[in-house]
């Protein structure tokens, strides 16, 4: 899962994650943070940065 997350990490700052944020209703730190490599995100959050 750990490069998964990563590589879902990645796509969002290319993205631009102050924009998934925005999208997503999430804080951009709080964002930051769970899409690296040691965060936990849960479910809900991964789904919503997927979308």
């Amino acid at each position: 899962m750990n490069r998964a997350l990563a590589a879902l990490g990645d796509i969002a700052r290319a993205k631009g994650m102050t924009k998934i944020a925005r999208e997503t209703g999430l804080g951009y730190e709080s964002l930051d943070q769970t899409l690296l490599m040691e965060g936990n995100p849960d479910f809900a959050t991964v789904l919503k940065v997927i979308q």
